[in-house]
């Protein structure tokens, strides 16, 4: 029995294993930059259970700052960047990481929605970076992401009496649709207003991992 028919019967054996045990979740796979996560890429509903551990030992919780989850769900149905979004009060949603094969499906637990800001090249003799330019281009909008805290802080770029540090930040996203990359220098903004420039861009087989630091307001 070669690789792919063991593939293809463990994708049976997850898939059974998710309409006992499964939640439904909406399935999305995103068409354009701009607001994945809409009716024009709903592809339906999928079973799903999720938990931290390949062996899904089920033991409770998961503990903060850990985004990955393996999924008890059907591979078939799945690709790399496809959104899974809970409707209800759970609220969960998490974009798919690593489809599976042989292993159950890896996908990333969200808790933030982020756009893409470019900003225009400063004029000579410019430093520093600027919250937001009037005229920055937006090449995503509204991508599900996991933001998490990558340490206590940095010092500010200006260390004046009274500047507390910026906060540092680990940013994972999807492989983006339309060759979207993101860029040293480039802003995240997330719903809530709060800005992050981009300090460095790594694509990685599981989407991208995104190393950012508060900007600060003004």
């Amino acid at each position: 029995m070669d690789g792919a028919r063991l593939a293809t019967l463990a994708g049976r054996g997850f898939a059974r294993a998710a309409a006992r045990t499964g939640l439904p979740f909406d399935h999305y796979r995103p068409l354009a930059a701009l607001e994945p996560v809409c009716e024009l890429s709903r592809l339906g509903v999928v079973l799903a259970t999720f938990d931290s551990s390949p062996g899904f030992d089920l033991r409770g919780a998961t503990a903060h700052g850990k985004p990955l989850r393996w999924a008890i769900t059907d591979p078939a149905a799945l690709q790399h960047g496809d959104i899974l979004t809970a409707g209800d009060l759970r609220g969960e949603t998490c974009f798919v990481a690593d489809p599976g094969g042989l292993e159950a499906p890896l996908v990333v637990r969200c808790n933030a929605v982020l756009s893409l800001l470019r900003q225009p090249a400063p004029p000579p003799g410019a430093s520093g970076y600027r919250v937001e330019a009037a005229d920055a281009v937006e090449l995503l909008r509204g991508w599900p992401a996991s933001v998490l805290r990558a340490s206590r802080g940095a010092a500010p770029e200006t260390a004046l009496p009274g500047h507390v540090p910026v906060g540092e930040w680990q940013v994972m996203l999807p492989r983006l649709v339309e060759g979207v990359t993101p860029h040293n220098g480039d802003v995240l903004r997330n719903a809530a207003g709060t800005r992050f420039v981009v300090m460095m861009a790594e694509g990685t087989h599981l989407g991208w991992r995104i190393a950012a630091r508060t900007l600060a307001s003004g």
